[in-house]
């Protein structure tokens, strides 16, 4: 296999199996990066890491020497990107995204930074799919409401029905926001600074803030105890990625309870399942009825009536695409199922099916609405000595960690 060569993937796993693509670099892991889709004229396609007894490439050749696209760059996992910078109203915001893989699930983090080193992220999770950067308009919907209010978030919701980019939303976004948008929303701006920090604490203390010791990243310590001071948001962002953690740290079976049986009936990623259940149905219409069992369910559901396919003596008539009646069948079916997970169920899936299809955010809050429930709060993820938030002055909260 040489860098530039034609492959075609052979992975029934993947949504690329049977899919051309172009090699792009050879890695030691035993995996190459392959232009997925490729086009030439239009230099459009997805970069995507195969192990290398995955791709067919004997009897292809070498189609052209490749470049690697600057604003493209190969996304390794674990590894921020540059994607996007934008100067808006004194401000220098720097946008990175971060490809990070757990398992079957894939997630597509975005970062916004500013020129002080305040950042906001959003992600994107999916099961089962390599990664290709759906849907990463909706992190940066995240991100712009933690960063600018609801009234942003109501902009870029508009924004990103025609999108069909983050760098788009991105671009657009900074075009039409204001200023006085910001304004608008009538948020308190507390002084988030390490000082007001310290001097938060210390009052709740009840000390001198010179007593206390700033050990960076936020956390202050004073009289052998170590504590997290965090904004409301920060705070919010913490806690979740603290749940988010242990989720994929113990998975299902690591939740009881209610909890447990609730995840299996309520948090299962519909869309996930959605071409099982569509092979499901053509299957049995393919492999099951007959010609005459396809005909009579077909007049039964009203995709045809009886004088279109039957002749005279009840025969089928000769002129009568069958094939075409089957895929009719199966559309029909298919359209008809308001759940694929209880589909699934009553086709006999048992639980234990659905474990790779489990949606990670429908998760995500029902822990945190567990936690909210039964009063431990963001305490319970970040207070790690004694699972208490602390209220202090100034919009700020104080957890003890040691």
């Amino acid at each position: 296999m040489e860098i530039g060569q034609k492959v075609i993937i052979k992975d029934t796993n993947s949504i690329w199996d049977g899919k051309e693509g172009i090699v792009e670099e050879i890695l030691d892991n035993g995996k190459c990066t392959v232009f997925v889709d490729f086009i030439p004229e239009e230099r459009k396609r997805v970069r995507q890491d195969f192990n290398v007894d995955n791709l067919s490439y004997e009897d292809y050749n070498i189609v052209e020497e490749l470049t690697p696209l600057k604003e493209e760059p190969i996304r390794r996992n674990d590894m921020a990107d540059i994607i996007k910078e934008i100067d808006w109203n004194g401000h220098h915001y720097t946008f990175t995204e971060k490809v990070k893989h757990t398992g079957t699930k894939t997630h597509d983090i975005l970062t916004m930074e500013d020129e002080n080193g305040n950042s906001w992220t959003g992600e994107t999770t999916w099961i089962n799919r390599p990664w290709h950067r759906f849907d990463l308009e909706e992190a940066f919907v995240e991100i712009v409401s933690k960063a600018f209010g609801p009234k942003a978030q109501e902009l870029i919701l508009k924004i990103n029905k025609d999108a069909h980019s983050v760098e788009n939303a991105i671009d657009t976004f900074f075009s039409q926001f204001k200023e006085e948008d910001i304004q608008a929303n009538e948020v308190t701006k507390y002084d988030d600074s390490e000082e007001a920090r310290k001097q938060a604490l210390a009052k709740y203390l009840e000390v001198n803030p010179e007593l206390i010791e700033s050990n960076g990243d936020n956390e202050f310590s004073y009289d052998g105890a170590t504590y997290k001071v965090l904004t409301d948001s920060e705070a919010d962002y913490e806690a979740e990625e603290a749940i988010r953690g242990y989720w994929e740290d113990v998975g299902l079976d690591g939740i009881g309870g209610y909890l447990h049986d609730w995840i299996l009936e309520n948090a299962i990623d519909e869309d996930s399942l959605e071409d099982i259940v569509r092979d499901d149905i053509t299957n049995d219409i393919y492999d099951w009825l007959s010609d005459e069992e396809v005909v009579d369910n077909c007049i039964e559901e009203g995709i045809v009536s009886e004088d279109e396919v039957h002749d005279e003596d009840g025969n089928i008539k000769d002129d009568v695409d069958i094939d075409d009646l089957r895929e009719q069948l199966s559309e029909y079916r298919f359209n008809q199922v308001d759940s694929y997970a209880e589909y699934l169920r009553d086709a006999g899936f048992g639980d234990e099916y659905f474990v790779d299809f489990i949606d990670d955010d429908l998760v995500i809050d029902a822990l945190k609405d567990d936690a909210d429930v039964n009063g431990s709060g963001r305490g319970q993820e970040l207070a790690y000595y004694d699972g208490e938030e602390i209220e202090l002055d100034g919009n700020l909260f104080a957890y003890r960690i040691d």
